[in-house]
């Protein structure tokens, strides 16, 4: 992949998109088609994913399906890269029980309080919501010129936020679009520390944090806050700061922020703006990981996506970690993205 000469092409920057945002020690170094990493020159093609023909977005070649027990069980929701759906499976038998087709680049998914499942699509620039256990589209929503990766529901307002990793697609500074209520025109949140948005996540309270880099080329690792009722995202310096290898998102487990870093997650105790880590939680086997979801009911829990080798989707126990203890693998095709939406009562 030559950067440089695929400049016009808005799409083309998926700097290894499919493989959580690969960075260098402490930043993303992106030249002549190749990704550092740990000092060591990786080459950035090989860890591109079958992408859905732009002429095939939003149409259902295999048509959606889903079991019709479904609605009456908490479902664990993941993207696949590789073919463009989204695998529904039962959470607790961790069995498939459905699958939604011809998304067009499927990455984050988030949940709301109602159970309703939003679907981040790179591709077309949109965000997609979809009844707990329902195959059609309820709502649609435009991401202007935006680059989306991850999203939010705000248990709060319902608000809905997307991660844009760039603006427009020619390497401008991300943003992190809230739409109101997940309706209409978004506004737009940016911060000085910020220039790619990676993972989003609300807190109880409606502050939202998120995860990125910090500039165009070299970027070092940056977690921020956007304050609830707040104008633009706010540094958070994290102890001990993190120089990981895969941007694997942020996360909120009722008590702590969680942040990824590719072979684990940290929880942290913010205080004002900084960040205390007060825990670890070691993931194994995880290679390129990309989402994760903790559980709130007890025994605690962890879902991560692993798009690596062995590609999957892990279970682990939660704050312990180690090895997982459960796993899921059929029908997933380049997982990415996940989100678990619980059934109402």
């Amino acid at each position: 992949m030559n950067i440089m000469s695929d400049l016009a092409d808005a799409k083309v920057f998926r700097i290894c998109a499919a493989a959580a945002i690969l960075t260098g020690c402490g930043g993303l170094q992106a030249q002549n088609g190749l990704q550092a990493q740990n000092g060591l020159q990786v080459q950035s093609s090989a860890l591109t994913p079958v992408r859905a023909n732009p002429a095939e977005w939003g149409h259902n070649h295999h048509r959606s399906w889903m079991s019709p027990k479904a609605k009456s069980e908490d479902l664990l929701y993941v993207s696949n890269l590789g073919n463009s759906t989204v695998s529904v499976y039962s959470l607790s038998q961790r069995k498939l029980v459905g699958m939604l087709t011809g998304l067009g680049d499927p990455y984050g998914l988030c949940s709301d309080t109602q159970g309703n499942v939003w679907i981040v699509l790179w591709g077309p620039s949109k965000v997609v919501e979809f009844a707990h256990g329902g195959t059609q589209i309820l709502k649609r929503l435009d991401d202007p010129k935006g680059n989306p990766y991850d999203c939010s529901v705000d248990p709060t307002t319902g608000n809905l936020a997307v991660t844009n990793w760039n603006f427009g697609g020619y390497w401008l500074q991300g943003n992190v679009a809230v739409y109101a209520h997940a309706s209409g025109t978004p506004h737009l949140y940016n911060g000085q520390w910020f220039w790619y948005f990676y993972g989003v996540a609300y807190d109880d309270r409606g502050n939202l944090y998120a995860d990125g880099l910090s500039s165009y080329f070299n970027g070092l690792f940056c977690v921020g806050i956007l304050r609830k009722g707040g104008a633009s995202f706010e540094d958070i310096l994290i102890k001990p700061e993190l120089h990981p290898t895969v941007l694997a998102g942020v996360g909120w487990d009722g008590k702590h922020v969680v942040v990824g870093d590719g072979s684990g997650v940290w929880q942290y105790q913010i205080t004002g703006l900084k960040g205390k880590a007060i825990g670890y939680t070691p993931l194994n086997p995880w290679h390129l990981a990309t989402q994760f979801w903790v559980s709130s009911n007890n025994p605690r829990s962890i879902f991560a996506s692993n798009y690596g080798d062995p590609g999957g989707v892990h279970l682990w126990r939660y704050p312990a970690g180690g090895a997982s203890f459960k796993k899921v693998d059929d029908a997933l095709d380049a997982p990415y993205g996940l989100t678990v939406s619980l059934a109402k009562n």
